[in-house]
C-alpha cells in the first residue's frame, strides 16, 4: 500500500460550513467567521481520526473559463457567493498554511478540477488519493487506488466510498458516473442533461447499455417515449458530459514534499485564532497557556497590612473588589474572602471565613478577624470619593449589605460594560469576557472547588489556592475596566452606562433585597383547586381514550391518538408523530380527546411552574420571594427576572388573577401599581414625528379606535370591539415588524386582507412608514440600530444574501428602536423614583411596563402622585406620556 494523500475542495467545504449553522459565528467586531471555523474543525476531525501525513486543499480561482466558453449558462442559477463568505476565504487560506497544510489554486480553474488533476498525478507516484467531499461529481475518480471520504454532518460519522460500494450512491459503477450525470443533469451546476429523464431512468439506461455512446448506437432498442427524449436531447447530453467530466490535465504539479503536512507555525496560528476569537481552537491547539500573564497575587496576613492597603486605596481613589462567599443567593451568603486589586497584574486576598481550624485543609495562612476586616472595608466601600470596580457588582453589593455595609460610588461594572458593547451576546461571565477581550484564560471556580462527588465548599479551599483564584478575579475586573472604558467612549455609550445602567444596579439591588411577600395559604388553596381539576381531567381523558395510560408519555399518547383513534398525523419528530400543542389543537377538530390533553397540560404546567415552585422559592428567613433581576439578558435593553421569572405570570384570565392575589404587602403597607399606557406607541409617535399619531395622543384619543376608524374607513362611533382588536394588532404589529403573512396569522385572515390593513395604516401614518425605512437604511449602512439614549444593538444578518434572514433582521431593527427606547424610559423612571422614595416605601417589582411598590399606608396618596409624575416625566417627549395608577391589598387588586 502506498502513502495516503488527502485532497479537499476548500471552496466547497467553506460553502458547506458557512451554511451549516443556523446561528452564524461572529467575532466581537461582527465579522462572520463560520466558514473558517467549520473548515478548520472538519480538518481537525480528519487529523484526529485518520492521522494523515499528506494533505492538499484546493480553491476556486476566478471564473471557470473553459466550461463557460462551451456553455455560458454553467452555474448561472447558483446564488452568488455571499460577501461574508468571500471575505473569509483569504483568511482561511492563511489559517491552513499556518497549520502546515498545502493550499493550491489555479487562475481560471475550479477546485474540483485541480483535485482531479492532482489525484491522477499522485496515483502515478504511488500514492493512494483520498478525496474528502460530499460532491457526487468526484465519484467518477474512484478506482482501485482512489477513495472518497464523505464528511458526516454535525456529530455523524464520516462515510468511506470505494470501488466496492460506490454503486450504492448513484446506482452505477464509478466509471459510468459521467455518462449517468450527462443524461440526468445536475441542477446545482445548471447542467441540463436530457429533459424528461431523471435519475432512475438514467440509471436504467446506463446499466443496460453501459455508456452514452452505446445508448445512441442502440437507440432503436429503446421504447419510443424515452427514445424521442434521447434523440431530442442528444446535443445537450454530450454537452453535459463535457461539463461534468473533471479535468485531469491542468498545469499543476503534485509535489510530495509540498503535499506533506508541515510543522505548524504556532505563533502565526495563535495570532490568527486570537484575532478570529476562536477560543475553543486556542484550547484545542494547546495555545491557552501561551499568553497567560501570571499575576502577582498575595494573601493579606495582618490587619496592619490591610490598613496600609486601605491608605493606598484612599490615595488612588479607586479599587477593584470581588467577594468569595458560601452561597449563590446573595441575601443568604456569608463572606469567606475578599479580593482587591489596585493595579493590573496585582491582587490581594483577605481570608476571613476559611475552615482553617477544622483540620480539613492544610494551609500556612490564617483568617483575619472578620469584625476588624469589615470595619476597614466599610470605610472604603461607603466612601463616595472612592470608585468601586467589579464584575456583577450587584451581587457583591447585596452580600455586603448583610453586614450593614452599603456600597457607594460604583465606578465600573465589567459585566454591564460587556453587555452594552455587545448586547447580542449571551455570555458576559468574567471567564468568557476575559478570554474574548483580553485573550486571558482564567482559573475557574471548578478548578479550585472540583465538581461532582469531589466538590468542596469554598471555605474548605486552602487560602493560598483561594488567593490565586480570587485575586485574579479582582485583577481581571480591573484590567477589563481599563479595556472597556475607551470602547464605551468610542461607541458613545458612556452616558447610558454611567447615567442609566450603573445607577440602575443600586435600584435592582434594593428591589432584590426587598423581595415580595407571598400569601402561601391563598396559593395552596388555589393549588388544591387546580389539583382537583387535574384529577377530573384525567378521568375524562381515560374515558375518551377508552383505557388508562400515562398521559405525560408522548409515546403512549401517540399510540392512543394515531393507532387506536386513527387521528391524522400532521407533524413528525425524531421519535415519531408530534403531540405538541399546535398538533393537538388541530386534532381537536376530529375528536374531543386532544382538547382535553391541552387542558390537562395547562393545569399541570400551572401547578408546577407557578404554585409549587413559588412556594418553594419563599425564603424561610424573610418569608418573601427574592427574584433576581437580570440587567444583561435581553438584546433590546429590557430587564428580565429569574428564580422565579415573574415576567411570565399571566396578567389576565382566572389563573393570572388567582396567582396575583397571592402577592401581598406586609401589615400596615399597601401596593401601588403603575403601568405605562401604550408606551411603545407613544415612543413610536415621538421617534417618527408622525403628526397624525402625535395628534391622537395629544387629544388623548383611544389610539386603537382611532386607528381602526382610519384603516377600516369607518366612523369612530361605529367601531366595534372586534374592529378595535384588529387595529390593536396592527398598531403593535408595526412595532414588531409584522409582515402581511405574519399579521394574517395573528388575525386569522387572508394575506391580501392583512396587506390591505398594513397599506391603509401607512397611508394614514405616512411619517411612520418613512421612519421605518430610515431605521432600515441606518441599520444596513451601520450594522446596528440605536435607542433613544444611544444604546446599540448589532444586527449581523442585516445585509444577508438570504431574503428571509435579512427581513428578520429588519424587523428586529424596528422593534429594538422602539422597545429598546421604552426600556430606556422605564429605567430612567425607576432611578428617579428610587432616589425619592426614602423610608416611605419600596419598589419591589418591574414587569414589562409595570412597576409595583409596597408603601406605608399613610404615604399612599403622596407617593401615587410622585410615582405618576416621575414616570410621566422621565424624558421629554413630543407626546404626553401616561401612567395608570392602581392601589390594592394584593397585586391583582392594585393592577390598574
Amino acid at each position: 500500500m502506498g502513502e495516503r494523500v488527502f485532497l479537499l475542495d476548500g471552496t466547497a467545504l467553506a460553502y458547506r460550513s458557512y451554511f451549516a449553522m443556523k446561528e452564524p459565528l461572529r467575532d466581537s467586531k461582527g465579522r462572520n467567521t463560520t466558514a473558517i471555523y467549520g473548515v478548520v474543525n472538519s480538518i481537525l476531525k480528519i487529523m484526529r481520526e485518520e492521522k494523515p501525513e499528506y494533505m492538499i486543499v484546493a480553491f476556486d480561482a476566478g471564473k471557470p473559463a473553459s466550461r463557460l466558453q462551451i456553455f455560458p449558462e454553467y452555474k448561472s442559477t447558483r446564488v452568488k457567493m455571499p460577501d461574508e463568505l468571500k471575505e473569509q476565504i483569504p483568511i482561511l487560506k492563511q489559517v491552513l498554511e499556518a497549520m502546515g497544510i498545502s493550499v493550491v489554486e489555479l487562475e481560471g480553474e475550479e477546485a474540483d478540477d485541480v483535485v482531479a488533476t492532482l489525484t491522477c498525478q499522485a496515483k502515478e507516484l504511488g500514492f493512494e488519493p483520498v478525496i474528502v467531499t460530499a460532491d457526487k461529481d468526484f465519484f467518477q475518480l474512484i478506482d482501485d487506488k482512489t477513495k472518497i471520504l464523505q464528511p458526516g454532518k454535525w456529530s455523524m460519522p464520516s462515510k468511506w466510498w470505494d470501488k466496492n460500494n460506490a454503486i450504492e450512491r448513484l446506482g452505477v459503477p464509478p466509471e459510468r458516473i459521467v455518462d449517468l450525470l450527462a443524461i440526468m443533469g445536475d441542477t446545482s451546476d445548471n447542467i441540463p442533461g436530457i429533459s424528461g429523464i431523471g435519475e432512475k431512468g438514467a440509471q436504467k439506461l446506463i446499466n443496460e447499455f453501459e455508456s452514452l455512446d452505446n445508448i445512441y448506437l442502440n437507440i432503436d432498442k429503446i421504447p419510443t417515449k424515452v427514445k424521442d427524449r434521447l434523440i431530442e436531447g442528444k446535443e445537450s447530453a454530450y454537452l453535459s458530459r463535457e461539463l461534468i467530466r473533471l479535468k485531469t490535465d491542468l498545469p499543476v504539479k503534485f509535489e510530495p514534499e509540498r503535499a506533506k503536512i508541515q510543522k505548524m507555525r504556532t505563533d502565526e496560528l495563535f495570532e490568527l485564532f486570537k484575532e478570529l476569537e476562536f477560543h475553543s481552537l486556542l484550547k484545542e491547539f494547546g495555545f491557552e497557556e501561551l499568553k497567560k500573564a501570571k499575576g502577582e497575587y498575595r494573601v493579606v496576613c495582618s490587619i496592619e497590612e490591610l490598613e496600609e492597603l486601605s491608605k493606598r486605596i484612599k490615595e488612588l481613589g479607586y479599587f477593584a473588589i470581588d467577594l468569595e462567599t458560601d452561597s449563590l443567593s446573595p441575601i443568604d451568603a456569608h463572606i469567606v474572602g475578599i479580593s482587591i486589586s489596585l493595579e493590573e497584574g496585582k491582587g490581594y486576598y483577605i481570608p476571613v471565613g476559611h475552615n482553617v481550624g477544622s483540620g480539613l485543609i492544610k494551609t500556612q495562612y490564617s483568617n483575619l478577624d472578620l469584625k476588624s476586616v469589615l470595619k476597614l472595608i466599610k470605610e472604603l466601600v461607603e466612601n463616595k470619593d472612592i470608585a468601586k470596580i467589579g464584575q456583577n457588582v450587584k451581587y457583591d453589593m447585596l452580600v455586603l449589605e448583610n453586614y450593614d455595609i452599603h456600597l457607594q460610588n460604583c465606578g465600573f461594572d465589567t459585566m454591564v460594560a460587556s453587555y452594552l458593547i455587545d448586547p447580542g451576546s449571551h455570555q458576559h461571565s468574567l471567564d468568557y469576557i476575559a478570554m474574548r477581550y483580553l485573550n486571558y484564560k482564567m482559573t475557574t471556580y471548578k478548578d479550585v472547588t472540583k465538581s461532582g462527588k469531589k466538590e468542596i465548599p469554598f471555605a474548605d479551599v486552602p487560602i493560598e489556592v483561594a488567593c490565586e483564584y480570587s485575586a485574579e478575579d479582582a485583577d481581571i475586573a480591573l484590567r477589563l475596566s481599563n479595556f472597556f472604558a475607551p470602547k464605551l467612549r468610542e461607541y458613545n455609550l458612556e452616558r447610558v452606562f454611567h447615567d442609566v445602567e450603573i445607577p440602575l444596579i443600586f435600584v435592582l439591588a434594593s428591589m432584590e433585597r426587598a423581595g415580595i411577600k407571598i400569601d402561601t395559604e391563598v396559593l395552596r388553596a388555589f393549588a388544591d383547586e387546580i389539583q382537583k381539576r387535574i384529577t377530573v381531567c384525567e378521568q375524562e381523558i381515560y374515558e375518551l381514550a377508552g383505557e388508562r395510560f400515562n398521559i405525560n408519555s408522548p409515546a403512549q399518547l401517540r399510540t392512543i391518538l394515531f393507532e387506536k383513534l386513527r387521528l391524522p398525523s400532521t407533524k413528525k419528530t425524531k421519535t415519531g408523530a408530534s403531540t405538541d400543542v399546535d398538533v393537538l389543537e388541530k386534532l381537536a377538530e376530529h375528536h374531543p380527546l386532544p382538547k382535553k390533553i391541552v387542558e390537562y397540560r395547562s393545569y399541570s404546567k400551572l401547578l408546577s411552574t407557578y404554585f409549587e415552585s413559588l412556594i418553594k422559592l419563599v425564603n424561610p428567613r424573610t418569608g418573601r420571594i427574592h427574584t433576581s433581576f437580570n440587567q444583561v439578558n435581553t438584546a433590546t435593553g429590557r430587564l428580565s427576572s429569574s428564580d422565579p421569572n415573574l415576567q411570565n405570570i399571566p396578567v389576565r384570565g382566572e389563573f393570572g388573577r388567582e396567582i396575583r392575589k397571592a402577592f401581598v404587602p406586609e401589615p400596615g403597607n399597601i401596593f401601588i401599581s403603575a403601568d405605562y399606557s401604550q408606551i411603545d406607541l407613544r415612543l413610536l409617535a415621538h421617534l417618527s414625528c408622525d403628526p397624525v399619531l402625535i395628534q391622537a395622543f395629544e387629544k388623548d384619543k383611544d389610539i386603537h379606535r382611532t386607528t381602526a376608524s382610519l384603516i377600516l374607513n369607518k366612523p369612530i362611533d361605529e367601531i366595534t370591539p372586534e374592529d378595535r382588536r384588529i387595529a390593536k394588532t396592527v398598531n403593535f404589529g408595526i412595532i414588531y415588524g409584522l409582515s402581511p403573512y405574519g399579521l394574517s396569522q395573528e388575525l386569522n385572515i387572508e394575506v391580501d386582507k392583512a396587506k390591505e390593513f398594513i397599506d391603509n395604516y401607512f397611508r394614514t401614518y405616512q411619517r411612520t412608514k418613512q421612519f421605518i425605512e430610515e431605521i432600515k437604511e441606518f441599520a444596513h449602512k451601520n450594522g446596528y440600530v440605536q435607542t433613544i439614549l444611544g444604546r446599540r444593538r448589532y444586527l449581523p444578518e442585516i445585509n444577508s444574501e438570504n431574503k428571509n434572514t435579512r427581513a428578520f433582521a429588519e424587523r428586529i431593527a424596528i422593534n429594538t428602536s422602539v422597545q429598546g427606547s421604552s426600556a430606556d424610559l422605564i429605567k430612567v423612571a425607576m432611578i428617579n423614583i428610587h432616589r425619592e422614595l426614602g423610608e416611605r416605601g419600596r419598589m419591589i417589582l418591574q414587569v414589562h411596563d409595570e412597576l409595583l411598590f409596597e408603601v406605608k399606608e399613610e404615604y399612599v396618596d403622596e407617593l401615587k402622585e410622585l410615582i405618576r409624575d416621575r414616570m410621566e416625566n422621565a424624558m421629554r417627549l413630543s407626546v404626553p406620556v401616561k401612567a395608570d395608577i392602581g392601589v390594592g391589598r394584593n397585586w391583582f387588586e392594585a393592577h390598574p
